[in-house]
């Protein structure tokens, strides 16, 4: 998500910065002025896309990370528990002498 989200800022910082840089050989300043509204609007766009997009992995994360725990306590431990699984045995010492 993080790549497809840099790829996006860097896609969108070059695309405006050939526009401006095209702009800049043809020095009209009413051209320049509207480049940089159009630059400073597609900037903003961008920060707030960049913003919602880790804020929605954010949550993304935040949801898978809860349904692993769910599934491992479904799961339980994969080690039994030693005591209860030996405490119905019945050895004296009289048996173990006897092996």
């Amino acid at each position: 998500m993080k790549l497809n989200l840099k790829q996006t800022l860097i896609a969108g910082s070059s695309f405006a910065g050939g526009i401006l840089a095209g702009f800049l050989l043809n020095t009209r300043t009413d051209q320049l002025q509207s480049v940089k509204e159009k630059i400073d609007s597609t900037r903003n766009w961008l920060d707030t896309q960049g913003i919602l997009a880790i804020g929605k992995s954010e949550k993304s994360l935040q949801k898978l990370s809860e349904r692993i725990e769910r599934i491992k306590n479904s799961l339980g431990s994969p080690l039994p528990d030693l005591y209860s699984a030996t405490e119905s045995f019945c050895l004296d010492e009289e048996d173990l002498m006897d092996a």
